[in-house]
């Protein structure tokens, strides 16, 4: 019996009297000698169950059992020591079970890492799950806990993992392929879907940031938006973020997303005067540049009204001077 799986066999000692074990293979029933001072071996092969219960409740209750199986363990119905069983705790060796007892949460958990093996395949992904992991978690927060680490954060935090997901999306897309290798896909779209809305029979990262900016669009034109109000919230801080900004990020995401939406033919009607209220693309800025240059050479716009687009968009204070010298 190597040290890791005798010290988790150890460990269970410390919160139960009785641990039962049951190997199928008998590939540890030659290995049971090496056991903790304190703890009495019962090889249930040599008692029956009745024997065994009464001297677990009757003869010893105070002592501390292996009760050891060459078996299977047993349908519920057809286990005479359930009761004791229950109360206290099945030593398990597969993979997963001692994933489980390494972090100290119940085997109720262990459906979550049967679905996300890939996960706990990765060292440094294991490694900080132990750092973060809490034994009082819901399997639901533990599920979100894995979604949180594999985006490289420390906690769940959706916002935070789609920004992430878009800036590798625009990069190389490695981190959402890494997402679903582990099985955690299903879970970041349902969370997008209550939270934003958007819900596609094959999601992606391109098509959600493309549907957020869409929706910017939407509520700019006063028509049926295609994402929930959470959307516009997002890329209002996509685009104040730094993270985004600086890096010149935001400028590539919206003008690839006026691109494939066709955003300047939705804006070319579009007064002056409104659209100089309007930043979340990229393009509108130079858009408005272009209209405000040909106003003031053509001077087909009064130099008031040049002045107060220029103060509604800082950059553009230049204009004002263009049209003075003009009409000079």
């Amino acid at each position: 019996m190597n040290d890791t799986l005798l010290n988790n066999l150890a460990k269970q000692f410390e919160s139960y009297k009785v641990v039962f074990w049951y190997d199928s293979s008998s590939e540890f029933s030659d290995q049971l000698d090496i056991m903790p001072d304190d703890v009495t071996l019962i090889r249930a092969s040599e008692y029956n169950d009745f024997v065994i219960k009464y001297r677990l409740l009757s003869v010893d209750p105070e002592k501390k059992f292996l009760v050891y199986y060459e078996k299977d363990e047993p349908e519920y119905e057809d286990n005479w020591l359930l009761d004791i069983q229950l109360a206290n705790t099945v030593f398990r060796t597969d993979k997963e079970s001692i994933l489980l007892s390494d972090l100290n949460l119940p085997h109720s958990f262990i459906g979550i890492l049967r679905k996300h093996l890939s996960f706990f395949n990765n060292k440094r992904c294991v490694k900080k799950l132990g750092t973060l992991v809490s034994n009082d978690m819901s399997e639901e927060a533990f599920e979100h806990l894995l979604l949180a680490i594999t985006a490289g954060e420390d906690s769940f935090n959706l916002q935070m993992i789609i920004d992430s997901l878009v800036a590798d999306y625009a990069d190389d897309g490695e981190l959402y392929e890494t997402v679903k290798e582990y099985g955690l896909d299903q879970l970041l779209w349902n969370d997008i879907a209550s939270l934003y809305g958007y819900s596609k029979e094959n999601p992606s990262i391109e098509d959600f940031y493309l549907s957020v900016f869409e929706t910017s669009l939407q509520h700019f034109l006063g028509t049926e938006t295609t994402l929930q109000a959470d959307a516009y919230g997002l890329l209002k801080h996509w685009k104040d973020s730094g993270k985004f900004k600086d890096s010149g990020l935001y400028k590539e995401l919206s003008d690839k997303a006026a691109e494939e939406l066709s955003v300047p033919k939705h804006l070319a009607d579009i007064p002056i005067e409104t659209l100089s209220t309007f930043d979340d693309y990229s393009f509108v800025e130079e858009e408005i540049v272009t209209r405000l240059t040909s106003g003031a050479l053509n001077q087909t716009m009064g130099l008031e009204a040049i002045k107060q687009i220029s103060e509604k968009r800082e950059v553009l204070s230049g204009i004002v001077n263009i049209a003075q010298l003009i009409r000079a």
